[in-house]
């Protein structure tokens, strides 16, 4: 018998499959989190006509342990009877390990699903992450766009398209382990999530743990439901923003932005500031090293009482102010 919890990952199955398709690629990393994903994808597959394969990517580290992860998710599939995909990334000398290693891995996955035809690639993250990753982005300093968290789905490619789906943020990573023991399935314990020099392991074994014993034993149902109502916030700003989008940004390219500043002067500060960003991502322009502050300094700028003036922001964007124009301009593209 199922639980109410799993009942619910069901039912969000369910609704994936009628948005996005019923042929799915499984990211298995030989975790709990995402063998109880595959686990439970092929319980629902003949109810729901899913077609399922699965992936595993080695990411060049840890050794035999690496190893044995792929010759789990491996042996996983064959008991299965599943397609298998195994890749190998060798990781680059660069200070962006994790960063690095996200990319590509999805990048794969990405081509794994064009291969095989699927248009959705399922991974395994759990409501304990979406609570993580919040608490991360409160840490760092966020506005309502990163309070919002994981979205349960994302565009990993257009044509045909493929998206990323995340059927699990509705159940705690406990709730898996209990799952996977009362079937009876072995999944792999990662030494490197214990490694409490980075911060996001810290927020995992330490923070939140405390969070939970001295403030509020539900703080990582309380952190979801503040992404969810983020996530609702957002969508309201989107539309007023969409409404303001074609008179503002004049231009957006991977060489330059151009922006009404008129505009923004009518808008408050924080809409200004979405504006600014939305101008940013349509550029195709990385946000990894732009801060709040960062944004807010820009939005500064644009509204100064000035024909003419120029400042760099940093991450090789050159800003200058031309009568009622903010200019941004990429410098290595000019």
């Amino acid at each position: 018998m199922y639980d109410s919890r799993i009942r619910d990952v069901e039912y969000r199955i369910q609704s994936l499959c009628r948005k996005l398709g019923t042929s799915w690629v499984v990211a298995v990393s030989g975790g709990s989190d995402s063998v109880g994903l595959l686990r439970l994808l092929h319980d629902f597959a003949a109810p729901l006509g899913l077609h399922l394969s699965v992936a595993h990517l080695n990411h060049g580290t840890r050794a035999e342990a690496a190893q044995a992860d792929a010759d789990l998710v491996a042996g996983l599939a064959d008991s299965l009877k599943l397609p298998f995909d195994l890749g190998r990334w060798r990781p680059t000398r660069s200070a962006h390990f994790e960063v690095d290693a996200r990319r590509a891995r999805y990048a794969w996955l990405t081509e794994i699903a064009r291969a095989r035809e699927a248009a959705v690639v399922a991974v395994g993250h759990t409501s304990d992450d979406q609570a993580e990753t919040i608490l991360h982005r409160i840490l760092r300093g966020t506005g309502t766009r990163g309070l919002a968290g994981i979205p349960e789905t994302r565009t990993l490619a257009n044509d045909p398209p493929i998206n990323l789906a995340r059927p699990l943020l509705g159940m705690t990573r406990q709730g898996i382990r209990d799952y996977l023991a009362r079937i009876g399935q072995d999944f792999r314990e990662d030494a490197s999530n214990e490694d409490t020099t980075r911060t996001r392991s810290r927020i995992r074994h330490d923070l939140i743990p405390r969070l939970r014993a001295d403030y509020n034993p539900r703080i990582v149902d309380a952190l979801n439901r503040l992404g969810q109502l983020a996530a609702a916030s957002n969508e309201l700003i989107a539309d007023r923003l969409a409404e303001l989008e074609a008179t503002t940004i004049l231009e957006a390219n991977i060489r330059r932005v151009l922006i009404d500043r008129r505009n923004l002067g009518c808008v408050n500060t924080f809409l200004g500031i979405e504006l600014i960003r939305r101008a940013w991502g349509r550029a195709g322009w990385p946000e990894r090293e732009m801060s709040t502050a960062h944004w807010e300094r820009l939005h500064a700028f644009a509204s100064r009482d000035v024909r003419r003036s120029r400042m760099s922001i940093g991450s090789g964007i050159d800003a200058s102010l031309v009568r009622d124009h903010l200019v941004l301009t990429r410098l290595d593209q000019a």
